[in-house]
């Protein structure tokens, strides 16, 4: 019932507030998102959703190469799982885009970090944000704002260095190539 949806958005939202400063806009940036955009779209309809993509192959190592605190993320140890999520993920997005009205925006890794400027006048228009207003907000976000396992990476200037990063440890992690499609 709406109203019941209405109440959970709201708690939602008050919890939003409770953890972090007042903003205009918040970011959840869980790699699991992607299974709760129904839920996400009931309790708030008007939510864009950008997708982050990346190569597949640069994407497990990532994975595999990082330390996550939650149980969720334990299938990022072993390179068999990650595949599995993986192609469950593509398979379950294009569930939603089929099925959920909520907008969503696909931003591939390797196009921002090729040419950050387009890209993010690509999420700014999605957003309906002024171009100065992604810009200005990334240069002056608190150093406080990212408390996820990526808040180094995060920190850092945006370079190309990862693409394709996957490819100085295939020798040494075949999984890379035997599991994952060429990106």
């Amino acid at each position: 019932d709406r109203s019941a949806l209405q109440s959970v958005a709201e708690l939602v939202r008050t919890q939003m507030r409770r953890d972090d400063a007042p903003a205009r806009y918040y970011i959840d940036k869980n790699p699991l998102n992607f299974r709760h955009l129904d839920l996400i779209g009931a309790l708030f309809p008007n939510a864009r959703i950008v997708h982050c993509r990346r190569g597949a192959r640069d994407t497990a190592l990532s994975l595999w190469s990082q330390h996550f605190a939650h149980p969720d993320l334990g299938f990022a140890y072993d390179f068999s799982t990650i595949a599995l999520v993986a192609k469950s993920h593509e398979r379950l997005m294009a569930h939603w885009r089929s099925r959920l009205p909520l907008a969503i925006l696909d931003v591939d890794y390797e196009a921002l970090v090729a040419d950050p400027a387009a890209q993010l006048r690509r999420v700014a228009q999605f957003l309906e944000l002024p171009d100065a207003a992604i810009a200005q907000e990334s240069v002056t976000a608190a150093a406080d704002a990212i408390t996820t396992a990526s808040v180094w990476q995060a920190r850092q200037p945006i370079h190309t260095q990862a693409v394709g990063r996957w490819r100085r440890y295939a020798e040494l992690l075949p999984e890379l190539s035997t599991l994952f499609a060429e990106s």
